[in-house]
This record gives C-alpha cells, structure tokens and sequence, in this order.
C-alpha cells in the first residue's frame, strides 16, 4: 500500500517539475477585453456557422448550395481566426516594452521586502531580488511586534513580481540576482524560475565554506542557468551601462548576511543608482573607509530604512538626490525608523516609498532623470495621506 501510495504521489513529479510542460496565459494590458473578446466571438461563429453549413444534412436545392457554402467558408474563417487568436494568446510573439536608449529601475511594490527590475539601454533586463515572505528571526531588541498567524498562500512572486514582467511582455530575464539570502528578498525567485526563461545567475561570494543552501540557490538550480559569484572590484557592462560591485569585500571576515549583501552601483552617462541591499551601519563604515566612489543620484535605502542603516557619515558620501525606500504600508518590524529618516532628511533627497507610491520607476538617458509612480504620490512625511487616498495614478517627475 505504501508503495502504491508513493508512486501515486511521485508519478505526476517529473511532468509537474519540467518547466516547459505549462505556459503562462501573456497579459496583454489595456487591451486585453479586445484580444478575448475577439477570440471568444470567433468561437461562437464558428458554432453558428458549422451549425448553418451542417455537411450531413439533406437538400439539393440552390438555397440548400448557397446556405451551405456560406457556412463552409464562415466555418474555415472562423476556424482560422481561433487558431490565430489562440496562438496569439498562447505565444505572445511581441518584444517587451522598453524605451531605448534609457536605463531604467523599477522598485517594485512587494510589500516588506524587496525587488527591482533593471531595464538597460538596449533591452537587456535582470532581477535583483523578488520579494517574500518577511521573516522575524532578525529583529530589533526594542522593538515591539505582533506576532500573527499566516496562513499558506501564493507567494509574493506569483502575485507581484510575475504579474507585473507579463505585462511588459517580459518572458525572459538575461539575469536574476540576489542582494543575500533573506526570505523577503529571494523567496519569489521560486515561482519566478518556473514562469520565466533565465540567462544567468549572479550572487554574492560566499564566505562561508559551505553555506546552507538559500531559496536563492534552489531557484537557481531549477533555471538551469550558469552561476556567477560577485565580489568587490568586479564589473559588468552591460548596453553602455556600468556596473560596479562595491560589496562584499573579499578580504572581509564573515559578518551578518545583512552586511554581506551585495552592493551595486550602476552607472549610465552623468547618472548613478547605488543599490544597497540590506547593510547596515558596519557595511557602510567599511565602504566609506574604503574610499570607493559612492555618489549617486537614486539611492535605495538599506534595509528598508533601519535604524541600524543610512549612517550619516555614509549619506554624506552618497549625497543622493532621490531616496527610495521598499517596505510594507504596514511593516512588522516598524520600517523606516524615524531615526533613518532624520538622518535621510539632511540629504535633502526627496524620499519615495513603495508603501505610498507603489512601483517606482526611476529611469535616465545619461543626463535626464525622470520618476514613474504607480500611485499618484508625494515624497515625505507630509504626503503620506494624499498618497494613501489616490488610487492606480501616475506621477512623472523629470529633472535636469
């Protein structure tokens, strides 16, 4: 009986497990009533007009000749059309949506966690973290939380991340990477591999020798894509765009993950994002120490805005013009501190939050500096409540 039992359960495994036994239905936008609708009126005509032309019915008569011609051709027109109309929903054979010539970033609402697609100039994209499921082990001592339960459900990369890549017809990541290995920052990585075609893998170099395996690496054996562990000094160009790994440092003794985390610095023309990962005040003493340029226009806020990150000696060598800070409406574990936001005020940036804002989208063509929200939004403390009462607006924001 156990055995009959087990080969119940592990016979569909391998079918379920092969990536390319399901598709995903494309998002077709705005548009989409127009594509469905069509398909499903070329189902009902196709009906109608089998039911008009009727082969195996009686009658030689000339209304009998023309009654079934017309339904023979309505049949095969309509039958064409299903077969188009379902390819086209199936396949969805168009490039994704990207402007050219544009670097762009988008901060990605995933609740208390994060997630950011990197569109590059010529359309090369890669997925730095997919959001999750926030965990509690890393706390703060004097911070108070209300632990609830959390019921089983569908993870934040089928519900947020995922959704928002069909939309811009995105079926292929060239890359996906991992700032480090908490939950809410690779847990979606999971749904994402089995829905999207995979180029390569980047993470962090491990300092320990035998790390434990993260959600991050179990993604990435499903991709089937080859590795690449970053470290300080290394560089990728990518579409005329730089980027330059600030962290982990080689050399460094093992610190906590959040002060593993990778740092990227991207650059494109007169314009940079610094993009932080989950440091901390530690992480940031050492890259200010070290003398590497970190100046940059966008800043993502470490740590979703910790009290323990956004040092005011690390700010100060940033000197960011925009702040944006991923984090939940309503976070678990009180983010962002006001302490990291008085010390963001000092910059002078203005600062975003996906709570308020949404996605953001940050986007330059070497010079400009253009922000997409995708709820119309302010920036600080005094927005909070006009931003929480609008609703699916955008806001553009350019600078020169």
């Amino acid at each position: 009986m156990n055995a009959l039992g087990r080969l119940t359960v592990e016979a569909g495994r391998p079918l379920i497990e092969w990536r390319k036994a399901s598709f995903r239905a494309p998002d077709f936008g705005e548009h989409w009533e127009i594509v469905f609708s069509a398909y499903f009126a070329a189902v009902l005509i196709l009906i109608v007009a089998a039911n008009e032309w009727n082969p195996f019915s009686k009658g030689d008569s000339a209304e009998d000749a023309r009654r079934k011609l017309i339904g023979r051709a309505a049949t095969a027109a309509a039958g064409v059309a299903i077969i188009a109309l379902g390819w086209l929903l199936t396949v969805h054979p168009f490039e994704h949506e990207y402007e050219r010539g544009r670097l762009s970033v988008t901060f990605l609402d995933v609740g208390q966690g994060d997630s950011m697609l990197i569109s590059f100039p010529r359309g090369s994209l890669m997925l730095l973290d997919s959001g999750g499921r926030a965990g509690f082990d890393s706390l703060e001592s004097d911070e108070e939380v209300e632990y609830v339960f959390v019921e089983d459900r569908v993870g934040v990369g089928e519900i947020a991340v995922a959704p928002y890549l069909w939309r811009r017809g995105i079926k292929r990541l060239d890359w996906i990477a991992a700032s480090h290995g908490d939950a809410d920052h690779v847990e979606g990585f999971g749904e994402i591999v089995r829905g999207f075609e995979i180029g390569a893998v980047l993470k962090g170099a491990p300092k320990r020798s035998d790390p434990p395996p993260s959600a991050f690496d179990r993604a990435a054996l499903v991709a089937n894509a080859p590795t690449r562990s970053l470290k300080r000094g290394d560089a990728l160009d990518i579409d005329g765009a730089r980027i330059d790994v600030l962290s982990p440092f080689a050399d460094q003794p093992p610190m906590s993950d959040n002060n593993e985390s990778l740092v990227l610095r991207i650059r494109f023309g007169a314009r940079s994002f610094l993009l932080t990962g989950d440091i901390e005040k530690e992480a940031e003493a050492r890259l200010v120490e070290s003398n590497s340029d970190l100046r940059a226009d966008v800043l993502k806020v470490a740590h979703h805005g910790s009290k323990t990150s956004s040092t005011i000696g690390f700010l100060e060598r940033v000197k960011p013009r925009h702040a944006v800070i991923s984090v939940a409406k309503l976070s678990p574990f009180g983010h962002p501190h006001p302490e990291a936001l008085a010390r963001l005020q000092t910059t002078n940036a203005r600062v975003w939050r996906t709570s308020e804002c949404g996605a953001i989208t940050i986007s330059t063509d070497g010079d400009d500096l253009r922000i997409e929200t995708f709820v119309k939004c302010g920036s600080g403390e005094r927005s909070a409540d006009k931003a929480s009462r609008s609703s699916h607006a955008r806001l553009v924001y350019s600078a020169r």
